[in-house]
């Protein structure tokens, strides 16, 4: 190819690209958001999460930094951990007010051959250095941007925005799920910012009662600077919702609406959230729909909860310890999926009896439950969907339960049965063998994650296997107790 046609395909690119003043940031740059118009204005491009963040300073932006342990809270072997911040102030180029939920980004540490924990900013080639969310004051959704390390030097990339992360998952559950052209609609399946470790006790996160141990490594200039000003992850939980409370993407199609009530498309992650020595308090979201419950927590003995761990052979991954930073590390339904279900009450879509009709059926699987979301395909559109919704399952001939009950008042019986369910689940917490089967569940559950279809984008999954651990492991076979 000659040097004319390789100048010639170079300048489509950049055309095809876009300019933030002296950056060049590839597929587009019409973007309203803190970051466009902050780089718009540099007088040279940043190639690195220094020069990033003192753009941001000099817009008279400040910084709110937070850490999590990407190989678990007691594995800091490969001084692998991630900085996740958000900005806050008065922007001097906007002459306006910066809310955290305007821009959060993320980037990443590694060890180095001195045995010194760094910034991991190397200029690797295909190496994300900086991934970045912004919410577009013009769209009202967030664009997410990555700094992609580059022979010639770091590039911008604009993967998309919250609009197009909506497209590649509004056939998740419904058909099979196709390739997706943004990475960030593996994670960010609801186009919003996430946050798994969303409620307390925030497992693998630094926190001011639990500093993140850094083990027998030297720390770099650089990485000291942001330990000695980490704020809370709790603070970075309350900024997250806020960011999800933002996304409002209309559907037009009934169906999608309705997802959130019959399936499962984001998860969050609780644990035991006692202090006792002797004693583990688990949140019952575990075991059963947050709506189906009165936000009670059920109890377990922990030398019973040990004793089942070595039962089942659990080991967390590249340590000699049995367990996670927290006991009954669990997958639980998303926060973001909760948030939608409330607003389908909300809209009047639906009634709340109707909620609960859908959540109570096989309500001993409030995460993944084939049977209830394959509901989702009986239903249709029109004023009287809900009817035909009936009709459908009525031709079926299979769902003669869950037909009565779409008929009748139920809230009061639905009460009582899931009352009795954790009432038989807390009895058999009392002995060994019901322990040890409780574990055993809980593996499966955590399981579960990796095979369903939210963890089959061909771009990534949501709990990062490979860069995260998360989860211990077990030997002993998984059963499942809750077909029995």
């Amino acid at each position: 190819m000659s040097k004319l046609v390789v100048l010639f395909y170079f300048f489509i690119i950049l055309k095809s690209g876009g300019s933030w003043g002296n950056c060049q940031i590839i597929k587009g740059s019409q973007n309203r958001d803190i970051l466009t118009f902050v780089l718009e204005q540099a007088e040279n491009c940043p190639k690195n999460i220094i020069e990033f963040k003192a753009k941001l300073k000099l817009d008279g932006l400040s910084f709110k930094s937070y850490m999590v342990a990407n190989r678990g809270y007691h594995n800091p072997r490969w001084g692998s951990f991630s900085i996740f911040e958000t900005v806050s102030g008065r922007s001097n180029i906007l002459g306006r007010a910066v809310l955290d939920e305007d821009l959060y980004f993320g980037h990443f540490t590694r060890k180095d051959k001195k045995n010194t924990i760094v910034l991991d900013q190397q200029n690797l080639d295909g190496k994300l250095l900086i991934e970045v969310m912004a919410f577009d004051y013009k769209k009202k959704v967030y664009n997410f941007y990555e700094l992609i390390a580059h022979g010639s030097g770091p590039k911008w990339f604009y993967r998309g925005d919250s609009f197009d992360i909506y497209e590649d998952n509004k056939n998740l559950k419904l058909t099979q799920l196709r390739a997706s052209k943004l990475r960030c609609s593996a994670c960010h399946v609801s186009g919003g910012p996430i946050l798994k470790e969303l409620d307390a006790p925030h497992a693998d996160w630094w926190s001011k009662k639990k500093k993140l141990p850094m083990g027998n490594a030297n720390i770099s200039i650089d990485l000291e600077q942001y330990l000695s000003q980490l704020k809370d992850v709790k603070y970075f939980a309350k900024a997250v919702k806020r960011g999800i409370a933002r996304i409002n993407i209309e559907k037009a199609v009934l169906k999608q609406k309705l997802k959130p009530l019959f399936c499962t498309t984001e998860i969050n992650l609780k644990s035991d959230i006692s202090d006792d020595l002797k004693k583990l308090s688990i949140p019952a979201d575990i075991f059963v729909n947050p709506f189906l419950h009165e936000g009670v927590a059920l109890s377990m003995n922990r030398k019973l909860y040990q004793d089942a761990l070595a039962f089942h052979g659990s080991r967390f991954p590249e340590t000699s310890l049995s367990d996670s930073m927290y006991a009954f590390h669990a997958p639980v339904k998303g926060y973001s999926n909760i948030r939608a279900i409330k607003k389908l009450v909300r809209d009047n879509i639906i009634d709340k009896e109707f909620m609960l009709d859908i959540l109570t059926y096989d309500f001993k699987r409030p995460l993944f439950s084939k049977k209830r979301c394959q509901l989702l395909n009986f239903i249709g559109h029109g004023f009287d969907w809900k009817n035909k919704f009936i009709d459908k399952l009525v031709r079926t001939g299979r769902y003669q339960d869950l037909v009565l009950n779409l008929k009748l008042n139920n809230s009061e019986i639905y009460k009582n049965r899931i009352s009795e369910y954790l009432q038989e689940i807390q009895l058999n917490f009392n002995s060994a063998s019901g322990v040890i089967k409780a574990v055993g569940q809980l593996n499966i559950l955590r399981q579960s994650v990796y095979i369903d279809e939210i963890s089959q984008n061909p771009r990534g999954q949501i709990l990062e296997p490979g860069f995260r651990i998360i989860f211990p492991e077990v030997i002993m076979p998984l059963v499942d107790y809750t077909s029995r």
